[in-house]
This record gives structure tokens, C-alpha cells and sequence, in this order.
């Protein structure tokens, strides 16, 4: 019998840049995201996240600005692809590690 099982899919305070940090869904699992929070800790800057490798066509938040020092925070009920290395893609426009990130839902199996 398939299961939903709380899990963190990328965080907690994972610090994004330019470089995609990435949720891997398993074999036969889907990933659930049902939040997405971020904080830029210094200046504002832009968070972008895809389901899929990111691209124009998959992204979800396409350059969402940020404030310095204000909590983002979205809530939905998004599935990802079964086995995939990119079911997540989760970036800012920071050079540095300034946007700090958490998206957090189930895995279905």
C-alpha cells in the first residue's frame, strides 16, 4: 500500500546560489512539495524554483524576488517526477550563500 511520508525535499537553511541545489526523487516515489520558504539573509535577490532541470517551461517561481531580512513563503501541493535527478531545481541570483531555503512536503510511495 502506498504511503505518504513527511520529508524535507531540500533544506532545512540550505544556502542556494547559481548552482541548482537539487531534490532526487527515487525510484517509483514522487516527491509533494506543500512549502516553500525563503529568507535573503543580506540584500535582496531573486529565488527561482523548477520542477524539472530548470528551464523556462518548468519553473514554478521564476526569479521571485526577495527582501533583505523578510520571510517568503508558499504553500500549494505540487508533485514532482517519479526517479529523477532534477525533480527539484532550486536557485537564487546570489553569488554568494545568501538566500537561505527550505521546501519541505511527503514522498509518495
Amino acid at each position: 500500500m502506498a504511503t505518504y511520508v513527511p520529508k524535507t525535499l531540500i533544506g532545512p537553511a540550505q544556502a542556494l546560489t547559481s548552482t541548482p541545489a537539487a531534490y532526487v526523487s527515487p525510484a517509483a516515489t514522487n516527491g509533494i512539495v506543500r512549502t516553500i520558504s525563503a529568507t535573503a539573509k543580506t540584500t535582496a535577490i531573486t529565488l527561482t524554483v523548477a520542477f524539472g532541470a530548470d528551464a523556462a517551461g518548468t519553473r514554478l517561481l521564476d526569479a521571485q524576488p526577495l527582501t533583505s531580512n523578510q520571510i517568503y513563503v508558499l504553500n500549494g501541493w505540487w508533485v514532482t517526477a517519479v526517479n529523477s535527478a532534477h525533480a527539484i531545481d532550486a536557485t537564487s541570483n546570489a553569488t554568494g550563500t545568501n538566500c537561505i531555503s527550505h521546501i519541505a512536503g511527503y514522498e509518495y510511495a
